[in-house]
């Protein structure tokens, strides 16, 4: 009876043990995991540093809620920040250090985080009027609704439109002002920067106030399917 298949096993086996006793205790098991929550010995920062270890954000900081966004969406935008097309000084490091099957990994581990559940936001600006840009636009600027892009919720389309519900307002507004500014170009059809421009600086405050109010995960049914 050959020995070979039972060292075999035996040799793999102690490579295993090798390479678990050299993982942190807790450390995520996918290199997305990894990337988020550590960071890469080459200087890349966690992410979680900024974006929180549940991916929920931080309005001080702004930084968005990454968790639950289509992986799609958030592989493109860290292409974006890589290649200059979108404009952040951190975020373009980082996406630089990350290769792009880095990128992606990191992506779909935000992108299958749940969503967090969001306390009710605190952000200046008239509810109202927001309300009323979300869901009807103003025609009187050529401002379409947008819920036409970002859904009735809020809550996004795919990996084209990203979810407003939920954002932090100091995020939202920010980066409204940079659309409205032509400081971010990274929607694909520059269909931001022509809304923006239209708008008062008042309006994108109430349009980013208001969509921070509502809930980042979708409303619950109000009845059972008949």
């Amino acid at each position: 009876m050959s020995l070979r298949p039972a060292a075999a096993v035996l040799a793999l086996a102690t490579a295993l043990s090798a390479v678990a006793a050299a993982a942190p205790a807790g450390a995520p098991a996918d290199l997305g995991g990894r990337i988020a929550a550590q960071g890469l010995p080459s200087g890349v920062p966690a992410c979680s540093g900024c974006h929180g270890a549940d991916g929920g954000g931080s309005a001080p900081l702004q930084a968005p809620r990454l968790a639950g966004l289509d992986a799609g969406y958030l592989a493109d935008q860290l292409d974006r920040f890589a290649s200059g097309a979108r404009k952040n000084d951190t975020m373009a490091g980082v996406a630089k250090a990350l290769t792009p099957d880095q990128r992606r990994a990191v992506a779909g581990y935000f992108a299958a985080l749940p969503v967090p559940a969001s306390p009710p936001a605190q952000a200046q600006g008239d509810l109202a009027r927001g309300r009323a840009l979300a869901e009807r636009g103003d025609w009187a600027v050529k401002a379409p609704a947008c819920a036409a892009c970002h859904g009735p919720q809020g809550l996004g389309v795919g990996a084209t439109t990203p979810p407003l519900a939920g954002q932090s307002g100091a995020y939202l507004s920010a980066q409204l002002t940079a659309f409205r500014s032509g400081a971010r170009r990274s929607d694909t059809l520059g269909l931001m920067n022509g809304i923006a421009a239209r708008l008062s600086p008042a309006d994108l405050q109430a349009a980013a106030a208001y969509y921070a109010s509502l809930p980042a995960r979708p409303a619950a049914s109000s009845g059972a399917a008949r």
